[in-house]
């Protein structure tokens, strides 16, 4: 895809230099403005764009320009420019776990760096940096930060363009910065290991949402009722769980044409078919869900009418190398008990590492099957998310995958999503980021 004719005019060997991409989720819930429209950035305005912007940087001037790719042809869309920090820019590195676009400059500069954050919805440079003492001022015009933190550092590499001393990568080291949290645009309903969101679903006699949490030990909350106004977190209440308690609540579904009624599912199968009117919660029945895989642990499940007949779809998670698998049944709600069972395996491409496959499910009033996926390293992270539609649910209850990548939202790890509406054009999210706690945030496809 040539650029050029959108870009200045510059002399041989001073365009283009550096490039990064950054995942629309964050450009989104950071308020990035779109400069074509002077209003909030919509993915939705650039059609087969994929899932985020491609961010580079001109040698020339130091400008950055942020462009919407056409995924299946030649066409482009210039969204944005801003100053890079410098006269000159030769690299961009976004780093997901703290929102910073790293700009950096060649021995022009003496090898400085640059940080970036949205302000105001603009890139803006927030820090500058001097090269690291015992590096030379080589004419480096590549820099890459890994994702993982070991022992408190994160490895970063430096690409040298004159091959000094034999070496064209020198690497280092920067401190680990704890992931993103409810600064991000998402809101939180709670900290701590016991408050985070494993299943969310809207209350429809107001606009109030529940949430299930994973709790396990008695007096941990099983369940809050959460008022949210335009997204933000106005209101959280506990939900007291009569009689015995759930271990390892993950999800939790309205049941469809039953007002007040939802069933909620534990990981080792075990749900729940409870009734809720304000915050007195009463279980109706309970079941056991079809027998599956060996090791099965379940994160999801969802409820459909699809030509009258009422389905489930619930998934294990899968981990790693280990494929989650999908499940389908009729169900029927009054007797809590399921018809013959269908099921599919599932895996996503990313997150790469620590992943499980799907961390919920949610269906669409067109039947489309939505799923989230999340990388879980341990309590403190760095967590990663991504949202796909996974297939579509068929007319006798069989799911036929059509995989395609949605949305990602780095530094989280969502563990619940549900539609804001019929078109599923808006989405809930509900993230259980372990000592962190969790938080909620709406989305847009």
């Amino acid at each position: 895809m040539d650029l050029t004719s959108d870009l200045p005019e510059v002399d041989d060997n001073s365009g283009l230099e550096a490039i990064s991409w950054v995942p629309d989720s964050f450009l989104t819930s950071k308020g990035f403005r779109d400069e074509n429209t002077d209003a909030a950035y919509r993915p939705s305005s650039y059609a087969d764009h994929g899932t985020g912007l491609y961010f580079v940087g001109l040698e020339d001037n130091g400008m950055v320009y942020a462009y919407a790719l056409d995924q299946y042809g030649e066409d482009f869309t210039r969204v944005a420019s801003f100053a890079g920090g410098f006269a000159t820019t030769m690299e961009l590195e976004f780093e997901p776990q703290t929102g910073v676009l790293w700009s950096t400059c060649d021995n022009t500069c003496q090898g400085r760096s640059a940080a970036l954050s949205i302000v105001n919805g603009k890139f803006t440079v927030n820090a500058t940096y001097d090269r690291p003492a015992q590096l030379p001022n080589y004419n480096n015009e590549g820099f890459a930060i890994a994702p993982a933190c070991t022992a408190g550092s994160q490895q970063v590499v430096w690409a040298n363009d004159g091959n000094d001393g034999g070496h064209a990568l020198r690497a280092g080291s920067l401190p680990c910065t704890a992931a993103p949290r409810a600064d991000d645009g998402w809101h939180k309903i709670g900290d701590g290991m016991t408050a985070g969101v494993s299943g969310i679903a809207v209350l429809g006699d107001s606009d109030d949402v529940l949430v299930v949490r994973d709790n396990k030990k008695a007096g941990e909350n099983r369940a809050v009722r959460v008022r949210l106004d335009d997204g933000e977190v106005e209101k959280v209440e506990p939900i007291a769980w009569p009689d015995e308690l759930p271990v390892d609540l993950e999800a939790v579904e309205p049941v469809p044409g039953r007002s007040g009624e939802y069933v909620a599912l534990a990981s080792a199968g075990k749900g729940f078919v409870f009734q809720l009117r304000g915050l007195r919660l009463k279980v109706l029945a309970t079941f056991q869900v079809p027998a599956g895989q060996p090791g099965d642990n379940y994160e999801s499940f969802a409820l459909k009418v699809v030509r009258d007949r009422l389905y489930a779809v619930w998934a294990d998670r899968g981990q790693d190398v280990r494929s989650s698998t999908l499940y389908s049944a009729p169900f029927d709600v009054a007797r809590a008990s399921f018809g013959q069972v269908k099921a599919i395996p599932f895996r996503v491409p990313y997150p790469a590492t620590d992943v499980r496959h799907i961390s919920d499910v949610e269906i669409t009033d067109d039947n489309r099957v939505l799923v989230t996926s999340a990388s879980d390293p341990g309590d403190d992270g760095p967590f990663d998310s991504a949202v796909y539609l996974a297939g579509k649910l068929g007319k006798d209850g069989s799911i036929g995958l059509a995989t395609r990548e949605l949305a990602r939202y780095p530094g989280h790890k969502i563990e619940a999503l549900t539609c804001l509406s019929r078109s599923c054009d808006q989405v809930l999210y509900g993230t259980d980021d372990e000592a962190a706690g969790g938080a909620v945030l709406i989305g847009q496809f």
